[in-house]
């Protein structure tokens, strides 16, 4: 099995929030935006917290079966803490929602995106500020409530590290 046939815990995240939009749908709740996945492959090269262990596949088995069909099967390992990702169940708030508490209604809707590339390009330990947020609505206006913050850190393009 290839590293980009392996499926990231987000590709799961981006079925359950079709699901969920599937579901408003019967509800006369209409969506009208556009769909943008940012789930990255989970494989060797994800990084990971210092601490973790990191992804693991394993190949349980692959091929032809005794009744003539193809059969595959896997099984992987992967730290919570590791790639782009929603912590499961809880990070760094004690007391907070788990994410089996978290309703997949707060987990789509509306979305901007502030752009602080060319800040982490200069500087790769930027740390994103107020005056990031402010900048940005001094050029697109005031960010309404309950919007979904997006940060382009460009850090993409420093190529995964371990």
């Amino acid at each position: 099995m290839t590293h980009s046939k392996t499926t990231s815990a987000l590709h799961l995240f981006v079925c359950l929030t079709l699901f969920n939009s599937c579901a408003r749908e019967k509800n006369n709740i209409s969506f009208d935006g556009t769909w943008i996945d940012l789930s990255y492959t989970y494989d060797t090269q994800t990084p990971y917290w210092p601490t973790a262990e990191g992804f693991q596949l394993d190949t349980v088995f692959e091929g032809m079966t005794a009744g003539g069909y193809y059969y595959s099967a896997y099984q992987f390992q992967s730290a919570e803490h590791g790639g782009t990702h929603i912590d499961a169940p809880v990070h760094f708030a004690q007391g907070k929602q788990t994410v089996d508490e978290i309703p997949l209604d707060k987990l789509t809707g509306d979305a901007i995106v502030i752009d602080v590339k060319d800040s982490v390009s200069d500087y790769i330990d930027y740390q994103i500020n107020v005056s990031d947020i402010e900048n940005w609505e001094k050029e697109n206006g005031r960010i309404k409530d309950g919007t979904i913050v997006l940060l382009r850190t460009g850090l993409v393009n420093f190529g995964q590290t371990k």
